[in-house]
């Protein structure tokens, strides 16, 4: 039976994160025009043993054009581990995502060395953008004096066993610490359920949207926080 060749650690994360179509951050240097340098794409295919191939980086809704030799860091996470390298964009190219589909991508240098920044005790996973989840969030004291007036709209757009990250178009008005009321509205589920969490932080990101951080997350199960169900019901 002939012996198969071993692969590093590296070759075996990239052929992974390959397979599974993994969402990777671009951070462009130099910065690209009219973003903030970080952009977003998606491992897509391997060409050759040193080029992998990435959907073209977009940034908020825009597709984005890198320029041959520049340099980028990519980050990305794959089941417990975050990740991080450097690598260079060599071409552009038609990639065959399917066999009657073609996509724009970015042919860059495979590299060499892969850094583990930390080992999550709990995961984080990206929402897929295209699957929209509009989420309605409230200070939990506001609700529980009846006032539900004071109420954001955002997207879902990563959790985590004990956090949900929440896309916003303005800053979230409250203090880190504040306990908040989350109700996730999922068009397709069978209800729409309701958390309990404790605000973090809100960071703004490049093109006038920001994103919120939520901490001890708990489901608020049937029977509980009475008030604060009674002020979702009343008009």
């Amino acid at each position: 039976m002939a012996m198969r060749q071993s692969k590093s650690f590296t070759e075996v994360t990239f052929l992974e994160a390959v397979a599974r179509r993994i969402r990777v951050q671009l951070i462009s240097k130099p910065v690209t025009p009219e973003t903030d340098g970080r952009l977003r794409s998606r491992f897509l295919g391997a060409a050759g043993p040193d080029h992998l191939i990435l959907d073209v980086p977009v940034f908020g809704n825009r597709k984005v054009c890198v320029p041959v030799g520049w340099e980028m860091g990519m980050s990305f996470s794959m089941g417990q581990f975050l990740l991080q390298a450097k690598t260079t964009v060599l071409d552009h190219c038609q990639f065959q995502l399917y066999p009657t589909r073609r996509v724009d991508g970015l042919v860059v240098h495979r590299p060499s060395r892969i850094l583990s920044l930390n080992r999550r005790s709990q995961p984080r996973y990206d929402v897929d953008p295209s699957t929209y989840i509009m989420v309605s969030l409230w200070p939990a004291e506001s609700l529980a004096h009846g006032d539900r007036s004071v109420v954001q709209s955002g997207q879902l757009i990563n959790r985590s066993a004990s956090g949900l990250g929440i896309k916003l178009s303005a800053n979230l008005p409250c203090s880190p610490g504040t306990e908040m009321i989350i109700r996730v509205e999922k068009a397709d589920g069978d209800e729409w359920p309701i958390f309990q969490a404790i605000f973090k932080h809100c960071t703004q990101q490049g093109n006038e949207e920001w994103v919120a951080g939520f901490g001890d997350v708990s489901r608020v199960e049937p029977g509980q926080h009475t008030s604060t169900i009674e002020s979702l019901v009343i008009p």
